[in-house]
């Protein structure tokens, strides 16, 4: 394995402190731009994190190793704050402060042979966007199930085994290679030292930002992007579509969320409250048009035979959906969820991976299949 990448030439500074004789809102975050940049975030009881890039620091990418640098002063911070914060203010009681470098690295592999590695063994850059911890996160969460599984599939799946635990690499190499991508754009445009770049960036930003954020759209992607709900593995060999199906989700997509309940009962809940992490799932839909419509017995005579298909070892829950409210199972609210999977005009299944994802999906008629690629 190799580990790519660079270290930013900016050092940063870090303080958690208490500021006094300001007319900022203790509850709002800001990011100041001078010649270098100052972010200023509330904590709780009047503390305030305070995460400096300032101009004529040592380049990071020297070889003067950061335990080496003198250690980071309340009179940095001050300073700076003096230049760039338009409210003022005095720090004082430091929590801590303390020097930092920031590196984007990535891996060739996540996996070989016996060794796996997530998180920031995988991947380390800028903290632009905030995806570091949720990127490792969903790391473990792709790759402890399928640990689980090939522990449990033995010697004598041994084909099967390393299939799975190949897929780990084909599903979370190219989340990660993006990840790096887009902070380090990020990261570079926000963090430049170039004179030229610097002037047209506290040029524009004050003006642009405010666009942006009032631009729903935008937000609206930008909040798929950040919150990584819109990370999928369609290509994967680890997921399935049934052949001709041509929903909006598909295999390797994020599992859609909607309200369910109980027929005949009133509290509502949520699809996604049935998925526990220790098994696949298993949603069998009815259908909303009364012509295509799965009966009552249809879904349950298909839910049987899944299971002995799929065999005692395949740990699959069963959990069924419906529109009707004489029908047994969960009904639909609002017929949202046939929506999104794309079962309004005909009974289909969706087969969910213990980490939300949908593992395959087509119509109850293709359901053999889908036990058949179990």
């Amino acid at each position: 394995m190799t580990f790519e990448g660079d270290a930013y030439p900016q050092e940063f500074i870090l303080a958690d402190v208490r500021i006094a004789d300001t007319a900022a809102s203790e509850r709002r975050a800001y990011m100041c731009f001078g010649r270098g940049i100052m972010v200023f975030l509330p904590l709780h009881d009047g503390t305030v994190r305070l995460v400096v890039s300032r101009p004529a620091q040592a380049d990071a990418r020297s070889d003067v190793a950061a335990k080496d640098l003198p250690p980071a002063k309340l009179d940095d911070f001050q300073d700076f704050l003096r230049q760039v914060f338009p409210y003022g203010g005095t720090l004082r009681d430091p929590v801590w402060l303390t020097r930092f470098r920031l590196h984007h690295r990535g891996v060739n592999a996540y996996r070989d042979g016996r060794l796996l590695v997530a998180g920031d063994a995988a991947h380390i850059h800028s903290p632009a966007g905030g995806q570091g911890m949720n990127t490792g996160i969903q790391d473990a969460a792709n790759l402890g199930w399928k640990l689980g599984a090939a522990i449990r599939a033995g010697e004598n799946g041994e084909h099967r085994r390393e299939k799975l635990l190949d897929s780990y690499h084909a599903e979370r190499y190219p989340v990660g290679r993006h990840l790096l991508r887009s902070s380090d754009r990020a990261f570079s445009y926000v963090a430049s030292t170039n004179p030229v770049f610097v002037f047209l960036r506290n040029l524009v930003m004050p003006w642009l930002l405010p666009w942006l954020v009032a631009w729903r759209a935008g937000v609206a992607r930008q909040f798929a992007f950040i919150s990584q709900l819109r990370v999928r593995y369609r290509r994967s060999a680890a997921v399935g579509t049934a052949e001709g199906f041509r929903g909006p989700i598909r295999g390797g997509d994020r599992a859609a969320d909607g309200r369910i309940r109980k027929g005949g009962e009133e509290a509502e809940q949520w699809l996604q409250e049935l998925f526990t992490p220790d098994r696949h799932h298993l949603v069998l839909f009815s259908g909303m048009a009364a012509a295509a419509a799965a009966s009552e017995g249809d879904l349950l005579r298909a839910e049987a035979r899944f299971l002995e298909r799929a065999g005692e070892d395949a740990r699959v829950k069963v959990h069924i959906v419906v529109v009707d409210e004489g029908q047994a199972g969960y009904v639909d609210v609002g017929g949202e969820l046939h929506d999104m999977y794309g079962f309004k005009d005909g009974a289909g299944y969706v087969l969910v991976r213990p980490d939300g994802y949908v593992a395959h999906i087509g119509p109850l008629s293709a359901l053999d299949g889908a036990s058949e690629w179990l």
